[in-house]
């Protein structure tokens, strides 16, 4: 099958050129390369252009989407691609040399209606790039086919994903209408209820350059948990989901809409604080929790191959903290615009 690459891009100057680069050297070259410009303040359309201009071998094009938001560029990109596969990838990801060859071996069913694949973190020498390798947008551990999407499986980031054009022209594309960290979702969803299945191949691979800040990991936590409401509402007439630790409870037998996570580490730190204000000796319970994040931090970093000392280990106990907080923060904001419970 042929593929035409999409890659929306804002202020993407510092990463499109290792993007691009890396679509340059696949093993197996895309049909074509669409940058979709989306109103970039930097250098961002002009190194694109260069880039294009040294690189004769593969046709491209660099498109102006004005109507901000990733949903409108990918869509445009969408609209020109010639390709029987759409594969969007982020500018901010550098696709390993094998990526085109093993998406395209992965739609070797006529039911498999889309590709999802890893994303690595490839920030390894500071704290929250560690962080973020481990617990932001993690792949799963194998390879397997999804059939429907339940809030917490069945989609996935479109930083690596592709789709058959014909199934994404027939669903309609990117909902325009959503937010930024739902859409990808949503396509997911129409894609099962339009009858086909996702196929996740693991060695499918992304790199991806996380985020780099507080301001901007808060931001991004935050409207995974907007999201999460957002599609709840949207996609769910009747569903229940409760997580304490080590067990999940999903049904659509109830009527509500509800997905009450109780077992993520905010919740559980700040249960431990408010008993400590309450009776000073619960503060011991809260320094044990505490200790026992560092030491699971420590038992994830093995299993991932991830060095850090003292202190970086500490500072991603904290960026746990933080960044579930956001999300937890993001989904009472959803809760509340779309009158659902999402906690």
């Amino acid at each position: 099958m042929n593929i035409s690459v999409v890659i929306p891009a804002f202020n993407a100057e510092v990463t499109i050129g290792k993007c691009l680069g890396s679509l340059y050297a696949q093993s197996v070259k895309p049909l074509e390369i669409i940058v979709v410009d989306n109103n970039s303040t930097d250098n961002t359309k002009d190194l694109v252009l260069q880039i294009f201009d040294n690189q004769k071998e593969i046709p491209a094009c660099c498109l102006d989407e004005n109507r901000q938001g990733p949903s409108f560029a990918r869509n445009y990109g969408a609209i020109r691609a010639k390709g029987e596969i759409i594969a969007f990838i982020d500018a901010d990801c550098i696709a390993d040399p094998s990526w085109l060859c093993r998406l395209s071996e992965s739609f070797d069913s006529s039911d498999i209606g889309a590709v999802a694949g890893s994303i690595i973190g490839f920030d390894d020498e500071t704290a929250i790039g560690k962080f973020h390798a481990m617990f932001t947008m993690r792949g799963l551990p194998q390879s397997q086919m999804f059939h429907e999407f339940n809030l917490v499986s069945g989609g996935f980031p479109t930083a690596n994903f592709a789709i058959k054009k014909h199934l994404f022209e027939a669903i309609g594309g990117f909902d325009e209408a959503l937010p930024i960290y739902s859409e990808d979702y949503d396509l997911c969803a129409r894609t099962y209820k339009a009858g086909l299945n996702i196929f996740y191949n693991k060695e499918v691979k992304v790199f991806h350059q996380h985020r780099q800040n507080l301001t901007s990991t808060w931001r991004q936590s935050y409207g995974f948990g907007t999201g999460h409401a957002t599609l709840l509402k949207k996609h769910f007439r009747r569903m229940l989901i409760i997580e304490v630790p080590r067990f999940r409870y999903i049904s659509r037998r109830w009527p509500l809409r509800a997905w009450l996570d109780i077992a993520s580490a905010d919740k559980k730190f700040m249960l431990c604080l408010i008993l400590s204000g309450i009776w000073w000796p619960f503060l011991l319970i809260l320094i044990s929790y505490l200790i026992l994040l560092y030491r699971d931090m420590g038992l994830r970093m093995k299993k991932d191959h991830i060095v850090a000392d003292f202190c970086e280990r500490w500072n991603m106990v904290f960026l746990l903290l933080f960044k579930s907080m956001a999300i937890t923060s993001g989904r009472l904001k959803g809760s509340f615009s779309h009158g659902v419970l999402c906690f």
